[in-house]
């Protein structure tokens, strides 16, 4: 009984981390992440997998094994994805000539980056 109790936590624990999967993979990076913080976690997780070896705790290993494999998903996300999100059609930038002006929508930040209509936050001065 305490060996399936062991397995649930472990499982509720290491899924808690598929919404963060999910979410920096629709946002196409994982740059909020510190790249510290990945790295002292996946040893902490690394070393409780030898520590559920030497104790043969299959709880204690299943789960952290599951964890350091998506641990490596988030990393890869981190660190491996090059190619940037869905490119945007272009668009023409806005000309104010008597003003000495030209805007163009700052191509750093998808459309949609959650500007609520602003349009001050997706465009830049050139």
């Amino acid at each position: 009984m305490i060996a399936v109790l062991g397995i649930l936590a472990g499982c509720l624990t290491t899924l808690s981390w598929v919404p963060q999967l999910v979410r920096t993979w629709r946002r196409g990076n994982a740059d909020d992440i510190s790249g510290t913080y990945l790295f002292t976690f996946g040893t902490g997780v690394a070393g409780w997998i030898v520590y559920g070896v030497s104790k043969v705790d299959i709880a204690v290993i299943f789960a952290n094994a599951l964890t350091l494999i998506l641990l490596v998903c988030l990393v890869g996300m981190k660190y491996g994805r090059t190619a940037a999100p869905l490119a945007q059609p272009a668009q023409s930038p806005v000309e104010l000539p008597e003003f000495g002006l030209s805007f163009e929508r700052d191509p750093r930040r998808p459309a949609d980056a959650g500007t609520k209509g602003r349009p001050d936050e997706q465009v830049r001065v050139v």
